[in-house]
């Protein structure tokens, strides 16, 4: 709970410690030359800690803003010296704390912000329908900062989330291209994040969750696991299983556990198991071209491209170049920062979220026919994309990171027009 002062100047430590708040990497930094880096903590501490904020339950609009600032503030690191933040500052202040998801403006209130940190409440008891019938992943931490993360976290998905589906430590989202819902939450010190996913197009979903988490996390390299539950018609007591488990068993050329002595439970299957949480012939393409030899133990029989499986394993010659190719990232890197600076013109925020989906679809393409499907479907976008001369002018993309325009269609033209 980060609703009283120790524990909100406590948070704000750790964020200034692990740099969470004084980035100097962002092109907002450069209209305002900033000496004292504290003055920046201090300015985000002051809306954080705020009376203010506390009472608004992190609901804050701009007189809101304007009453917290109206006073000296002392200095985060010197509380001996005293700053006056002008009304340019504190919009200022706001700006570069929505850039690094401590606030975020409120989709569903015009002229408001969002400050996870501050928000109260315990989950609604109808979310747990949400539960029912779902997949449940969780990210498992070696240390007590999942509130740290499930803040960030939640600020980067409000846009996202149905209306009034968020609380103190939890939200629930939609994912935008299907009938698909994930319930996200924890509690304090638990070191652990859940997330139950139901609907229509669960990994995809996850995918994109799970992207988060680690990007989020790359600002702090906490240690974590990644697990999913795991039960069977022979094991019926669900067990959380690793990720990283599986996928070293991968590596050592099983595709069945046997017996895990640990859990207790038998005939675990490797693959099924790594196939909730991404497309399995896409890991041993990747571990193929690194040169991977894998042994024959059990049913599990391969060497370079052969399907795997069990006695009716079958040949399957396709290969799939464009898993693990540098283009493709880099092209998914630039629809990626497209999505996100895009929110003003929601065709076209939808048209890049679309084409970054076919992306990562044509990705874990099993064969030519999928290959081909999001192939055909990446050329229309793209051919679409060519007919914009000026991305500035008709609101779609900020100045700063227009040219990347550029670079998207001669990428395109690279991977797809020989096709």
């Amino acid at each position: 709970n980060y609703t009283n002062e120790t524990n909100k100047k406590n948070l704000l430590k750790q964020l200034d410690k692990i740099g969470s708040i004084v980035f100097f990497d962002k092109p907002i930094l450069n209209d305002l030359q900033v000496l004292n880096p504290d003055w920046i903590t201090t300015g985000a501490y002051s809306v954080i800690t705020s009376e203010i904020t506390r009472n608004k339950k992190g609901h804050l609009n701009y007189n809101n803003l304007k009453e917290i600032f109206k006073d000296e503030k002392c200095l985060f690191a010197n509380e001996r010296i005293k700053l006056k933040y002008k009304e340019k500052d504190f919009q200022f202040i706001l700006a570069l704390m929505t850039d690094y998801d401590l606030c975020v403006p409120n989709p569903f209130e015009k002229d408001e912000y969002l400050v996870p940190c501050a928000f109260e409440g315990e989950k609604p008891l109808e979310f747990d329908k949400y539960k029912r019938e779902s997949r449940q992943y969780r990210f498992q931490f070696e240390s007590s900062f999942e509130m740290l993360i499930i803040y960030r976290f939640m600020a980067r998905n409000i846009s996202k989330c149905i209306k009034n589906g968020y609380w103190q430590s939890g939200i629930v989202i939609k994912d935008q291209h299907s009938d698909t819902f994930a319930l996200v939450e924890t509690n304090q010190h638990s070191k652990i994040i859940d997330f139950w996913i139901k609907g229509d197009n669960i990994r995809g979903l996850w995918e994109v969750l799970r992207r988060d988490i680690k990007d989020i996390n790359s600002k702090y390299s906490l240690k974590y696991k990644e697990e999913i539950l795991y039960s069977s018609k022979e094991n019926r007591t669900p067990v959380f299983l690793s990720y990283d488990e599986m996928i070293d068993s991968l590596r050592n050329g099983v595709s069945t556990i046997a017996y895990h002595p640990t859990y207790r439970i038998r005939n675990i299957d490797v693959l099924k198991v790594i196939d909730n949480f991404e497309d399995s012939q896409k890991i041993i393409n990747a571990m193929s071209k690194e040169g991977q030899v894998f042994n024959v133990k059990g049913d599990f029989i391969t060497t370079g491209q052969t399907q795997i499986g069990g006695k009716n394993n079958v040949q399957n010659n396709y290969i799939n170049t464009y898993a693990n190719n540098t283009q493709i990232q880099e092209l998914k890197d630039i629809l990626e920062d497209f999505e996100d600076v895009s929110k003003d013109n929601k065709e076209w925020q939808e048209n890049f979220s679309n084409a970054l989906k076919e992306l990562y679809r044509l990705e874990e393409a099993n064969d030519q026919i999928d290959e081909k499907k999001s192939i055909s479907k990446l050329q229309k976008f793209f051919n679409k994309a060519k007919e914009i001369k000026d991305w500035v002018a008709i609101s779609v993309l900020p100045a700063e990171i227009a040219t990347k325009g550029e670079k998207m269609i001669e990428l395109c033209e690279k991977l797809f027009t020989s096709f």
